[in-house]
């Protein structure tokens, strides 16, 4: 492998796009990066023809196809905004080669790109929203990064779809982009289903985000205890880190009463009997 990535990284230099494509049949997952990497390094213009004529080849490897459509993006080139736009809304191509071209589309700095995505964003039938709205956030996310926690936070959004969202967030924003939002995380930490119960992923998912930008524990009430595991992981590592010399059981179970005074359960009886 030591030989192989500076190889990998030479031939991306090259242009020798055809080679690194012949390398994946074989490849394993580590090689896969590495060819990646490698193509991400293609640049020259010359080189989009080939590129275009790999992706409409039915007959060619698929993940070769998906990487194809990859390596065009990064290539400044005329026409070539337009033929990524034309592969997402061509149902000709294999989904697999149109969501990878989703992703491409957000590495464009071109309006009709961003355009294209915030209509497949927009919409909540569309395979294609998780992949739109992610590329849009990765992007630009100081446009997006507040339709997020609009979004997150609207109770007619199917959950599954928000915790999907959540879940990439930490790879999407960097920390420093997220210090303009402290009352957006704030908000999340009370976020509800419509029956007014906690929705743990997302109360949780602010707790983190908020620890991790401005150092703070804040309370929280969850539906379920067990939810807080990521909360109990921040504070142990504290732990760790403030008592070396405690022992691990010690750090555990000093650890364990801070997370009481943390985390409180939602009690549906008391708020039921607060409305009354």
């Amino acid at each position: 492998m030591q030989i192989i990535a500076p190889v990998g990284q030479a031939l991306g230099k090259l242009g020798a796009t055809r080679e690194l494509f012949d390398m994946i049949r074989e490849a394993d997952n580590n090689l896969l990066v590495i060819i990646h990497h490698a193509l991400k390094s293609v640049k020259d213009p010359n080189k989009v023809p080939e590129l275009k004529t790999v992706i409409n080849d039915p007959n060619e490897n698929i993940m070769v196809r998906c990487l194809a459509v990859s390596t065009l993006s990064g290539i400044e080139a005329p026409g070539v905004s337009e033929f990524i736009i034309g592969i997402i809304n061509d149902q000709k191509y294999p989904m697999e080669i149109r969501q990878t071209a989703v992703g491409a589309a957000s590495q464009i700095k071109d309006p009709t790109a961003e355009k294209t995505l915030l209509v497949y964003m927009q919409d909540r039938d569309s395979p294609f929203r998780y992949y739109a709205f992610v590329g849009l956030l990765r992007s630009m996310p100081e446009k997006y990064v507040g339709r997020f926690f609009k979004t997150i936070m609207d109770p007619n959004e199917e959950l599954d779809f928000k915790r999907h969202l959540i879940s990439d967030f930490k790879q999407s924003i960097q920390q420093d982009q997220l210090k303009k939002y402290r009352k957006q995380l704030y908000d999340c930490m009370n976020a509800s289903d419509r029956n007014g119960r906690p929705i743990d992923d997302i109360r949780v998912f602010a707790w983190c985000q908020i620890n991790r930008v401005f150092n703070e524990e804040p309370s929280i009430i969850l539906n379920d205890r067990n939810s807080a595991g990521s909360i109990h992981s921040v504070i142990l590592e504290r732990m760790v880190k403030e008592n070396k010399n405690l022992n691990y059981q010690d750090r555990l179970k000093k650890a364990e009463e801070e997370i009481r005074n943390i985390v409180s359960v939602y009690d549906n009886k008391q708020e039921l009997e607060e409305k009354d």
